[in-house]
Parts: C-alpha cells; sequence; structure tokens
C-alpha cells in the first residue's frame, strides 16, 4: 500500500513570498542544500542535566529518510557507544536562515510514550546575546511523550525561560495528533509570534517593547 501524502498547507498571505520549502519529492536522505545534521549535540544531551539515551547520527537512512512525500526521522533501539538508542536531529541553520516571516510544518508526531520528545523550534544562527535562552529560542511544535497529544507552544527568552518557571507557552490537545498530519506554524514579526495549528491560532508572545533583550531577543 502506497503511503499518503499529507495535505498540504493552508495558503499563505498575499504579501508573503515564498524563500524556502522542501517537499520531500523525492528519494533519499534529507536535500543536503537544505539540511544538515547537529551531531555536535552529541558533545552535550549525555550530561547529568539531560541524561539522553541516544547518539545522533548524521547521513544514515536507518535514521532519517524521504520516500512517499516526507522525510522520516527515527530513533532506533540499538547499542551504540554506550547508548541503547540512535536517532537523527536535522536543522536548517546555514541553509535558511531569516528574520520574521512565515513558517508552515506538515508532521506527524511518533506514538507518545515516556522518553519520545518531538520538537520543532527555532534558533538564532548567531548568539547575539549569549548562550540559551539569552538569544532566545521559538518551539514551533513540542510533544512529550508521557502526556499524548498534548502540543507545546513555547518561547524561552533570558526572562522567560522554563528554569525560571517564567517561560511564555500554550498547551493545546490535538487527539490525533500520533495518528494524522497537521500543520503547525507561527507567524513572526517586529510586535509578535502568533502560533497556530491548522490555520488556526493557539497562543501569542507579544514584543514587550522594552528595548531589554532579556525579553525580546527576536
Amino acid at each position: 500500500e502506497k503511503p499518503t501524502r499529507p495535505p498540504p498547507p493552508s495558503p499563505v498571505k498575499n504579501d508573503y513570498k515564498l524563500v524556502w520549502a522542501d517537499e520531500f519529492d523525492y528519494e533519499g536522505l534529507p536535500h543536503p542544500k537544505r539540511w544538515g545534521y547537529q551531531v555536535e549535540a552529541n558533545n552535550w544531551v549525555h550530561d547529568r542535566n539531560h541524561n539522553e539515551q541516544q547518539w545522533y547520527m548524521a547521513s544514515r537512512r536507518e535514521n532519517s529518510y524521504v520516500s512517499g512525500g516526507t522525510l522520516k526521522i527515527i530513533a532506533r533501539r540499538e547499542d551504540w557507544i554506550g547508548k541503547p538508542y540512535t536517532s537523527a536531529r536535522i536543522r536548517t541553520r546555514g541553509k535558511g536562515d531569516w528574520v520574521y516571516g512565515k513558517l508552515l510544518v506538515r508532521a506527524k508526531l511518533p506514538a507518545g510514550k515516556p522518553g519520545i520528545w518531538p520538537a520543532i523550534w527555532m534558533m538564532p544562527t548567531d548568539q547575539k546575546y549569549g548562550s540559551w535562552p539569552n538569544s532566545g529560542e521559538i518551539d514551533v511544535m513540542e510533544n512529550v511523550g508521557w502526556a499524548p497529544g498534548v502540543i507545546h507552544n513555547s518561547v524561552h527568552t533570558g526572562a522567560f525561560n522554563h528554569r525560571l518557571r517564567s517561560h511564555k507557552h500554550a498547551e493545546v490537545v490535538v487527539d490525533d495528533a500520533h495518528s494524522a498530519f497537521h500543520v503547525y506554524g507561527v507567524e513572526w514579526d517586529e510586535d509578535s509570534i502568533k502560533y497556530s495549528i491548522d490555520g488556526q491560532q493557539t497562543f501569542e508572545f507579544v514584543n514587550t517593547k522594552s528595548g531589554n533583550p532579556a525579553e525580546w531577543p527576536f
């Protein structure tokens, strides 16, 4: 049986210009002109604070590949340098970097279970204001495995982050997030960051206009 291609995203406003896209209309590894691998995360994800039980792999079909119109990211149970799992952590850094715009991602999440933590986020290319969270993080979609169907839309900054218990976020229940494709989006300008799921706004983080990058590093 052929895999079902996910539905197309909602049309964008007329004042937007398409500057980057991957429709996954090819077969094999993720396109090297559009995607890279964050394997340097292996330098810190195994520390005491994170304690991840996986190694992130680069250019390995067993962990990331394109077929049937979709990109698959696979966590595999296999022993690798003292850890019981391998996976992939891919990004567009240096291949798709902009300030302001609209991002739409069609995704179906893996089955919710403890230890699984799928996420789509945006981080700065250059850490202008210092290391995390000072230069900001925009979490387009995040799901913690022990809470199936619960989608987190979050912003992290120096002043607003989970370590201070002050991060700004919304939680939205999407009952079929693990069995159906949905379109997760953000619309980002100098005034605010608006989050959406299937075209319906779920959360908005508003620029305080204080001029303090701890509140708005974006």
